[in-house]
């Protein structure tokens, strides 16, 4: 499950759903009993652990690391972001980077 949660990958669990027959809300369910939370909490999570090695370990700008884990807007990533970490992009970065 732990992949990349691009447009691409979200799209291919869509699909997935729609092709075995199962019925969203029974897989939601069953996804929050296991997970502890929604899916979209979950792909966020891992879209803002992937950034979190993106801004500590490359010099990509926070723009570049935000579309490139699949966030589609500045404000959902920073919104994201600072719900996991406490802190933005841009102070995570300055306090993870020897720089």
């Amino acid at each position: 499950m732990q992949t990349h949660f691009d447009d691409e990958g979200v799209a291919t669990y869509k699909k997935t759903v729609v092709e075995n027959g199962v019925l969203k809300t029974m897989l939601y369910d069953l996804f929050h009993k296991r997970f502890g939370c929604t899916v979209s909490g979950y792909i966020n999570a891992r879209r803002v652990e992937r950034s979190m090695e993106l801004l500590k370990n490359t010099d990509k700008s926070i723009t570049q690391v935000l579309y490139e884990c699949g966030f589609e807007s500045e404000q959902s990533f920073h919104r994201a972001f600072r719900r996991m970490s406490a802190m933005t992009p841009g102070e995570y970065r300055r306090k993870n980077t020897s720089k």
